[in-house]
């Protein structure tokens, strides 16, 4: 089942061009893993410093991996320190068409 990744990110305003290269970077290696399928980094028009990034992955599972992968982890705790908080991560898959039948 194809895997919508949203990772929303507010940077400190200091931190912003360390910040906009880790996140490109974090994209270049994730374009290298296995079922990654497209992304895009967005910048908020209101909000100065904030960024969502929208990934799309074949399944789950492959997403689950690279989440998971010590290349991806070492990135992110980076890229984590320069944030005015903690980094926000949304999982989405295909609603399903059809209610299932209950009882």
């Amino acid at each position: 089942m194809t895997a919508v990744v949203l990772i929303s990110r507010e940077v400190l305003p200091e931190n912003e061009l360390e910040a906009v290269q880790l996140m490109r970077e974090l994209r270049i290696k994730a374009m290298l893993h296995p079922g990654y399928l497209r992304g895009e980094t967005l910048s908020s028009l209101r909000k100065p410093g904030k960024n969502m990034v929208i990934s799309k992955w074949r399944t789950v599972e492959n997403w689950e991996a690279w989440r998971q992968s010590a290349e991806r982890q070492q990135l992110v705790s980076k890229l984590g320190a320069l944030l005015a908080a903690p980094a926000t991560e949304d999982v989405y898959v295909e609603a399903p068409t059809t209610a299932s039948a209950g009882p």
